[in-house]
């Protein structure tokens, strides 16, 4: 059975601008969507990006957020995310790498030996000063539901320089989802970073802060 055309299976190019934007990408659709068709219809990346590790992670990245915002995925499309954070871990890409290490780790079907390799390239990671891993590592605990070691690594993460407001904005909500859910004494705390949340994030990504503020002004105004 014959595959789909691409451009049946593929997001609109006004779309993709539209997320590389919201990303802060240099790199313009004109150069990726190339990319992304030749994985799809070859199964292969064009020899100048195959070994470009970031490149690959910002790929894997804009469909990340495609699937964010419609709510579904297809198939092909998730093949492809995928396949390009792989391929961006195989060639460098350090948040790459971070983000295969919660998947590992967070998977309980994994070899203890895989999981081994997976917390030892994070704690490399870590003692390299790499941003992202704080955050996944606040990420695991937060699945752990150990809170007090979650918001400690998340913390470290939000005293990194330069952060996106996206990746900002989904641990500052993590933090005072934590805080409301608690400790009836940190709502005033509670409060100050969901509107932290909703000032810096658009607003897709920030629509559990308007429920708990509004949670909040109903129980406790």
């Amino acid at each position: 059975m014959n595959k789909p055309d691409f451009v049946k299976v593929f997001p609109s190019k006004k779309l993709i601008n539209r997320i590389l934007f919201q990303l802060d990408s240099d790199i313009t659709s004109r150069t990726i969507i190339p990319i992304y068709r030749s994985l799809y219809e070859k199964k292969t990346i064009p020899t100048k990006y195959r070994h470009n590790g970031e490149v690959l992670f910002l790929m894997n990245r804009v469909l990340s957020k495609i699937n964010k915002i419609s709510h579904y995925e297809t198939t092909p499309l998730k093949e492809m995310r995928n396949s390009l954070l792989y391929k961006s871990a195989n060639n460098g890409s350090n948040d790459a790498i971070a983000l295969l290490c919660f998947e590992v780790l967070s998977n309980k079907d994994v070899t203890p030996t895989k999981k081994k390799e997976a917390e030892k390239l994070l704690r490399d990671l870590i003692m390299l000063g790499h941003g992202l891993s704080f955050k996944v590592v606040g990420d695991l605990y937060h699945s752990m539901g150990k809170t007090t070691e979650c918001i400690s690594w998340y913390e470290k993460f939000l005293e990194q320089p330069q952060l996106k407001n996206e990746l900002k904005g989904e641990v500052l909500e993590k933090i005072a989802e934590i805080q409301y859910k608690e400790d009836s004494k940190n709502i005033k705390i509670a409060e100050r970073n969901f509107l932290e949340v909703i000032k810096i994030c658009k607003l897709q990504d920030c629509v559990k802060s308007y429920f708990y503020l509004a949670q909040i002004y109903i129980k406790y105004d």
